[in-house]
């Protein structure tokens, strides 16, 4: 009876530990749709360059999960998932400081590779702790995940933008990147203190 209960606890705190984690995930996927009007007005980049860098993105981050979910059925699943958050994290902090189109394109590219390391392991994970039964809505609670960081993300970057200014949702000019990286560095923090959450 005992382990049973443990077991149950193990599970929760994994779940709960995936929800928070992939709450961080769409959050550093999502705040780059929020900052495209900043991009446009005050660093210059067209539309169209925009454009070709959120399409340079998605296609990376297809291609990049198909071969995350293949490389976690070999390797940690749990390595997979908190080493690509925590580069994910790093990647937009040093996001910050970018001014330039190659710069931000091929950062955001990059941070496409990281992003698509998120659910493949998520799935593994749940898979080795919940019961077919249960799966269902085990998977249902840690997907709330996705709501719960498009619901943050504009909130948050309303805030920020707001009180501290467009250039702060994610990019900007140079002077503001110290201010700016912050807010990131609060969410690297957040995913280091996660990192032991996970099994």
């Amino acid at each position: 009876m005992r382990e049973n209960r443990k077991f149950i606890i193990s599970q929760i705190k994994l779940s709960l530990s995936l929800m928070v984690c992939y709450t961080l995930y769409y959050f550093l996927r999502k705040n780059f749709s929020i900052a495209v009007p900043f991009l446009n007005s005050d660093l210059g980049i067209s539309k169209t360059t925009i454009g070709l860098i959120m399409t340079l993105h998605g296609l990376t981050y297809g291609i990049s999960r198909f071969l995350c979910g293949m490389a976690c059925d070999k390797f940690s699943a749990a390595k997979i998932f908190k080493t690509a958050l925590l580069l994910s994290c790093f990647i937009s902090f040093v996001l910050g400081f970018q001014t330039t189109a190659i710069w931000i394109g091929a950062l955001w590219v990059l941070n496409a590779m990281a992003q698509a390391c998120g659910y493949p392991p998520v799935t593994k994970m749940q898979s080795n702790w919940v019961h077919p039964d249960k799966f269902a809505t085990w998977t249902s609670i840690v997907d709330t995940g996705h709501s719960l960081g498009a619901f943050l993300i504009v909130i948050a970057c309303g805030y920020i933008a707001t009180s501290l200014g467009m250039a702060m949702v994610f990019l900007g000019s140079h002077r503001n990147s110290i201010n700016r990286n912050y807010v990131n560095s609060n969410i690297l923090r957040i995913a280091l203190a996660s990192w032991d959450l996970t099994i």
